[in-house]
């Protein structure tokens, strides 16, 4: 945890701290509209040919505490239709998560959520908290990445894996015309490369989410 998160000391609970990859302010190729983008840290699955191992390890990334992560997007509010979360695998963080996304919901009810998992859907059910999390969840996008089946195209890396639409919120043919990719440049010069389907970038001193 940062120096920046010195004020949310008091929440040092399990449940109340998160473990991320990344943060993305605002983005167009994670769901439909302009979407911040949250990457959370460790995956169990380490799917074959996953454009993006660096979110694999369970002890790397930096932890947060939710009410950071919500004051964050609350900055963003104006500018965001929602908030696409992504990973890494979230559904192992449950608890912090499903917390998280109540937090957000009372804060900021308008805004959409769309989950990336690497589970099947049927084995969603068994995951702790995971009705508190798909209450205040819009769009669930289930399945391990398997290479073979690629196609990168429309939230889903290959074709295995299934769209759940949980609300009326998108239709089918928003999520499937999702842009595959994007390149911006932030503020400080950070090159941010983001989407199902990436162009590869090497930066030697820092790589992109």
């Amino acid at each position: 945890m940062n120096s920046s998160n010195l004020k949310y000391m008091d929440d040092n609970s399990a449940k109340n701290i998160i473990r991320l990859h990344a943060m993305f302010k605002q983005s167009r190729s994670n769901g439909p509209g302009c979407r911040t983008v949250i990457w959370t840290q460790g995956c169990p699955f380490h799917c074959n040919g996953c454009f993006n191992p660096r979110t694999h390890s369970l002890t790397e990334g930096e932890l947060f505490p939710i009410r950071y992560l919500v004051d964050f997007i609350m900055k963003q509010k104006d500018s965001i239709e929602g908030i696409t979360i992504t990973g890494g695998e979230p559904l192992i963080q449950s608890q912090p998560l499903a917390a998280f996304l109540e937090l957000l919901h009372k804060k900021s009810p308008p805004l959409s959520v769309i989950l990336l998992t690497g589970y099947q859907w049927e084995e969603i059910g068994l995951i702790p908290d995971i009705e508190r999390i798909l209450n205040h969840t819009d769009v669930v996008i289930a399945g391990r990445f398997e290479l073979k089946r690629r196609i990168s195209s429309g939230l889903r890396g290959s074709s295995n894996k299934t769209i759940h639409l949980l609300t009326e919120r998108y239709c089918l043919e928003e999520i499937e015309n999702t842009p595959p990719a994007e390149i911006a440049i932030s503020p400080e010069g950070e090159i941010i490369i983001s989407g199902i389907d990436p162009p590869i970038y090497t930066n030697p001193d820092k790589e992109a989410p």
